[in-house]
């Protein structure tokens, strides 16, 4: 499969494929997807706080004594008790989250976790699909291998990805570290830099896939169609089993990459490059079964 492989050829797919995806109208409607519902998730909790805040001197108190009653509240045992459903992480975890970690952004990042799988497949379905419905990759076969073309593309969607997951993570811990002020510029930064390696990592696998199910087909719709039933039904399926057997089949969420988000932002650090090492294991899977399809089929 990797026969007549060439880094540098790669580099050169990539970087065009990236460029290429930038100038295209679905790779514009991805980023602005991407934008705007990180953004709109995050307003759901920010809007609140920042109303607690402006109503403190209605209230007789002071902007200090608001942004200490909205860190009681995140560490409430309600909350605690929300999260740790939503999650179904233990309870430990749950307060490492809201408690060392910044609650406000925590949150936002949790459900981040939950909507990047979707929008990975926005930006990663047309990796080849489109170009083997037209048979133009016939012509980039006389100057390359397939190998070249298929790796190349997978980085080139990854780096894009990462792009509108960078301009979104910055924009977010801007908004809450310079107009809220309610954590430090070291809090801030870490809980950053942390959420923004989870979700490149949670994407890493769900890119490989789309690969291989572009790989499958020669059209970018049915592609795209593919992708999100590969990503959605087994989620899907494994919680109404779970529901509906009097057996315990959370388990079964171990066997996807769903099933190891939250554990991206664990407080154990053995616990969280374990989740890692589990992505990148399912990132190898997928681009080597779509790499194998790909060198297989009739371009």
């Amino acid at each position: 499969m990797l026969d007549g492989f060439n880094p540098r050829h790669v580099r050169i797919v990539g970087s065009y494929w990236m460029r290429f995806s930038l100038r295209t109208g679905g790779g514009l409607v991805a980023v602005l997807l991407a934008l705007v519902t990180g953004l709109t998730v995050a307003q759901v909790f920010i809007t609140p706080v920042e109303n607690v805040i402006a109503g403190a001197p209605e209230l007789g108190h002071t902007e200090d004594e608001a942004i200490d009653e909205i860190g009681r509240i995140a560490q409430s045992e309600q909350i605690v008790n929300m999260v740790e459903w939503l999650t179904g992480q233990d309870q430990s975890e749950v307060e490492y989250l809201l408690g060392e970690q910044p609650a406000l952004l925590s949150v936002i990042w949790l459900l981040l976790l939950v909507c990047f799988p979707f929008l990975t497949a926005l930006s990663s379905f047309n990796q080849t699909a489109g170009d083997i419905g037209s048979r133009g990759l016939r012509y980039l076969l006389l100057r390359t291998e397939r190998a070249n073309i298929y790796v190349g593309r997978a980085i080139g969607s990854t780096l894009f990805s990462l792009g509108s997951l960078l301009l979104l993570i910055v924009m977010v811990a801007l908004y809450v570290g310079l107009k809220l002020r309610l954590y430090s510029f070291g809090d801030v930064l870490g809980s950053s830099v942390t959420a923004c390696l989870a979700l490149v990592l949670l994407s890493l696998p769900y890119i490989a896939l789309c690969g291989w199910v572009s790989a499958m087909f020669d059209s970018a719709f049915a592609a795209l169609a593919m992708c999100l039933v590969a990503i959605g039904v087994p989620i899907v399926f494994i919680k109404i089993a779970d529901g509906v057997s009097d057996m315990d089949l959370a388990w079964m969420e171990r066997l996807t990459p769903w099933g190891w988000k939250y554990e991206l932002l664990s407080g154990d650090i053995g616990i969280r490059l374990l989740a890692c090492a589990v992505m990148l294991g399912f990132t190898a899977l997928f681009g080597a079964l779509g790499l194998m399809h790909f060198h297989r089929r009739d371009l």
